[in-house]
């Protein structure tokens, strides 16, 4: 099941866990506390593997529960590679399902699955249905339908609630015996509002009573709907019976902890029959609690030791507390700073020893030896951030008077000023100054607001953006040229990356404007050092690379992976033999030529023959299987002919079954072998033989579709088309300029980096798994954030203006529609597809975020930068924050492993460093009760 080869401590920690969890002595839940990065879920998947091998054979069932869903579709993987797409809602265990497996794996979070709520349309409707089946009431009035709507739109309610619809959508679908449980829970007593009722009984009167128009009638129907389905919720986990229980960074939903006792709440029910329990966190509990954030971080870590300890919590935690003051007071005294204080050990080791009993924690070596802890912090320095520039001063001027005279309030004016120019430009409705200045027609001053012609001046108005800039693009006026990261490894000497490293950025801010802010302006940049004369986007937008009825076989040269081709060289196999690519591409046309010889081709001065029926007699002859691929592929199968594949596939299969005499021509034959060497299609198909061995010289159907599809219109881009045409040589067609590019950009390189990592990091155990992933990176369009605009009067627009982003991009809470099935709900997100692809060698080099990649996400396999646009209020946050790229098979550690292999023998350099970025505003002098989290 595991190709993931777990380290020494991941070992040990996998099997005192498993000694743990199956101690039907002790209270079977443990708390792996590893520090972040360390891989906790790699060994949360060790755990499980052991569990599975002690229970010899027999089915194992678990529930893994994590604060959103891009970490539980991160992780399904990670834990089982095999096992079915995540679930979005417990709602969905009531359809049936088919085993697939000896391991049942679930994923939920409990903000959508274990509180009280009214759910999405899809479970509404599931719910309006057992109305109809165990309350047999007659749901087809509109009144009944109107009551469980709640928030769904009205024309699409009506129509998937028609009675025929509900019948088609649950009926003989549902889980067998699950409706009598449910009616059964629908007839136990419940308290609303002071009242105690039997919903069963009431519900008609309920429904008859219910007013739309009424603010109190429409609360109390959501909190009886959400009775209703909290009720089927609690009977789906009681039939679920997990037997091992992840919580994934708990401190997210510290609630289901806090619950786990009470008989009312819905994650009680996860708990009831003791299954294990594993916690993974390196901070369990703030290790700092302010004043105004509630309980305090003593209380919380009391309370996660009394859950550990499940029955016995209580007594436990009296006893630790009492073990901790004794241990407080005998630091008091001192004595430990004349020397050893026997005493003072034997309290520690006692509450080491209480504590190992539910928790372990691993750290990183490194700390004893490095006090940065393997991060280098870089932070501003020179005259230039002394004070503040003239226009930044007016920036302020001008938004404190706006704020202070028109909305009337004083808050955060400081921080809104450093975090971004023109602020009002990109905030949403949620802000509580940009709903006041609609409310009151504000007219809002230029500055605050700026017309989208501003836009790309704005970043010039603030120096978080200016340092920003300066660290990606380098200095003003630095043409950017970049596709992709450099790679770790290359295997001819470079000419294109030289003393440049084009480095990918994480960026948080406390402010959920500032991710838009910064994914607009970086890409305006971008495109600015990528075509400083603002042509970008101007012109023909008829993309190079289609195919026409003329044909367009060059097409191939760019898309076609041939293995015929792809065998005559192993650019890493000869990566010692320190080789230029004039080098690489001579020995690769002295392959080629002595391949086309065998197989009966005349190479001459002049050539009659397409060079890809060249290709297709070199196919024919290896009995390749190039032909069935693309016969097979969707590409080749699929309703849209346009584009005129099918045709192209069926001359060149025409053209392998032909015999006749060929010739091409030197300068032909150069070509291709540039196609065999440097070819995007070619190389990814040698990165995928490498990468899976047991399919050398294979052709995978979805490969075809991944190369015509996602890697064909990669480079149909607006943007990538003016970085290829300006860096490579394309005068003679855009096909050989990409060539060309991916020839002086080490393109083998990174593919071959990359499968590596996506298969042994990522878990991407197949061909076409593999094929997928790559399609997603590849694939995500550009973003579409939305800025505010304002009347010609000055006042704010109830519309927004949608632009585009696409060099750098915001990484946010997903919008989902009140509406459809579980099956529409199931696939990879946009947010996936971006997580991704910023996790890839490939755009967006620039990833913006808030807390809500902050925690469990990984970000490390291309980027070794972030930068704290806002620093948060807790340390805690910081090692959160500082962990998406501090992790193992980091790009730290593999470029690390790389200087490691070409470093002389006499020179060491042990040292693994991420580069941490620090970029503050310049400070003005403020009043204490304007204070910052960024002030002294």
């Amino acid at each position: 099941m595991s190709n993931v080869k777990l380290a020494e401590f991941q070992s040990a920690a996998v099997e005192t866990i498993c000694e743990r969890l199956t101690d039907t002595g002790g209270s079977r839940r443990f708390l792996l506390a590893d520090e972040v990065g360390l891989g906790k879920t790699v060994v949360a998947r060790g755990v499980i593997e052991e569990l599975m091998r002690r229970r010899r054979g027999r089915d194992l069932t678990v529930v893994y529960l994590c604060s959103n869903s891009e970490i539980a579709d991160q992780n399904r993987t990670k834990l089982a590679p095999n096992a079915p797409p995540s679930l979005r809602r417990i709602t969905q265990l009531a359809w049936s399902a088919k085993k697939t497996d000896d391991l049942q794996l679930y994923s939920f979070t409990p903000g959508t699955s274990l509180t009280e709520g009214t759910g999405l349309a899809w479970e509404r409707q599931l719910l309006l249905f057992l109305t109809y089946r165990v309350l047999r009431q007659d749901i087809r009035k509109g009144k009944w339908r109107e009551y469980f709507r709640c928030g769904a739109g009205e024309e699409r309610w009506k129509a998937t609630t028609r009675f025929s619809v509900l019948r088609l959508e649950f009926n003989r679908k549902l889980r067998s015996g699950l409706q009598q449980r449910i009616a059964e829970e629908w007839r136990k007593p419940i308290e609303v509002e002071g009242s105690t009722l039997v919903l069963s009984d009431v519900l008609r009167n309920e429904v008859d009573q219910f007013q739309p128009n009424d603010a109190g009638s429409r609360k109390r129907r959501n909190r009886i709907v959400g009775i209703l389905r909290s009720a089927a919720q609690r009977i789906l986990l009681d039939d679920l019976q997990p037997h091992l229980v992840i919580l994934d960074e708990v401190q997210r939903f510290r609630e289901v902890i806090e619950e786990a006792g009470s008989k009312k709440s819905i994650a009680a029910r996860l708990f009831d029959r003791r299954p294990g329990v594993l916690i993974l966190s390196a901070t369990p509990y703030r290790m700092l609690a302010l004043d105004h954030e509630g309980q305090g971080h003593y209380d919380e870590f009391l309370d996660t030791v009394r859950f550990l300890f499940a029955d016995q919590g209580k007594q436990e935690v009296a006893r630790l507390r009492g073990d901790l003051k004794a241990f407080r007071e005998r630091l008091e005294v001192g004595a430990f700073l004349q020397g050893n204080d026997p005493e003072l050990l034997a309290l520690r080791a006692r509450i080491e020893k209480r504590l190992r009993k539910v928790i372990c924690r691993t750290e990183r070596n490194a700390y004893i030896q490095d006090p940065t802890k393997g991060i280098q912090e870089i932070r501003p320095t020179g005259d230039a951030f002394a004070v503040p520039q003239k226009e930044e001063v007016v920036d302020y001027i001008r938004l404190r008077r706006f704020l202070l005279d028109k909305v009337d309030t004083s808050q955060h004016i400081t921080e809104y000023w450093k975090s971004c120019p023109a602020p009002f430009t990109f905030m949403d409705a949620q802000y509580a100054p940009m709903t006041a200045a609609k409310r009151k027609k504000a007219i809002v001053p230029l500055g605050v607001v700026e017309p989208p012609s501003k836009l790309g001046g704005l970043a010039r108005r603030n120096l978080r953006f200016r340092e920003l800039f300066r660290a990606v693009f380098g200095t003003p006026g630095t043409q950017w040229k970049f596709l992709w990261t450099r790679p770790t490894y290359t295997y001819y000497r470079d000419e294109f990356f030289q003393d440049a490293d084009p480095t990918k950025m994480l960026i948080f801010s406390g402010w959920r404007f500032v991710p838009k802010a910064i994914a607009l302006l970086t890409s305006h940049e971008a495109e600015q050092r990528i075509a400083p004369r603002g042509r970008l986007w101007d012109g023909d937008d008829r993309p190079p690379l289609r195919f026409t009825e003329k044909g367009s076989f060059h097409i191939f040269d760019v898309c076609l992976p041939s293995p015929a081709l792809a065998r005559l060289i192993e650019p890493s196999a000869i990566a010692g033999d320190d080789l230029t690519a004039k080098d690489l591409l001579r020995r690769t046309r002295k392959s080629l030529k002595q391949a086309l010889i065998e197989a009966g081709v005349e190479v001459a001065t002049t050539s009659r023959s397409p060079i890809w029926q060249v290709v297709a007699r070199l196919e024919q002859r290896s009995g390749s299987s190039i032909r069935r691929a693309l016969e097979k592929s969707i590409a080749y199968n699929g309703d849209d002919m346009t584009e005129r594949f099918a045709e192209h596939v069926d001359t060149f299969a025409s053209w392998m079954g032909e015999q006749g005499t060929l010739r091409i021509s030197e300068e032909r034959l150069t070509h291709l072998a540039r196609i065999a060497a440097f070819s995007p299609a070619v190389s990814l198909l040698r990165a995928f033989w490498t990468t899976f061995p047991d399919n050398a010289g294979e052709v995978h159907e979805k490969l075809i579709d991944l190369c015509f599809g996602e890697l064909r219109s990669y480079f149909n881009r607006r943007t990538v088309r003016a970085i290829v045409e300006r860096t490579a040589q394309a005068r003679r067609g855009y096909a050989r300029g990409a060539i060309d590019y991916c020839e002086r950009a080490h393109f083998q390189a990174v593919a071959d980096e990359y499968l590596y990592v996506g298969k042994n990091v990522l878990q991407r155990n197949t061909q076409g798994e593999m094929a997928e992933h790559l399609a997603r990176v590849l694939g995500v369009g550009t973003g579409s954030p939305k800025i505010n605009l304002t009347t010609d009067t000055g006042r704010l627009r109830t519309e927004q203006l949608v632009r585009r982003s696409h060099f750098a991009l915001a990484f946010g809470e997903d919008v989902k529609a009140d509406q459809g099935s579980p099956l529409e709900q199931s696939g990879p997100s946009r947010k996936t597809a971006v997580r991704e692809a910023f996790n890839s060698p490939f755009w967006p080099f620039v990833l913006s975020t808030t807390s809500v990649g902050q925690e469990g996400l990984d970000f490390h396999l291309f980027c070794r930068d972030i930068v704290h646009w806002n620093l948060p209020s807790n340390p805690v946050d910081l090692e959160q924050r500082e962990g998406r790229i501090n992790r193992r098979d980091g790009l730290a550690v593999r470029r690390a492993a790389g200087r490691q292999a070409v470093r002389s023998t006499d020179r060491h350099e042990s040292e693994i460093t991420v580069t941490v970025h620090s970029i503050e505003a310049s400070r003005v002098r403020t009043s204490p009760s304007q204070l910052s989290a960024l002030s002294p």
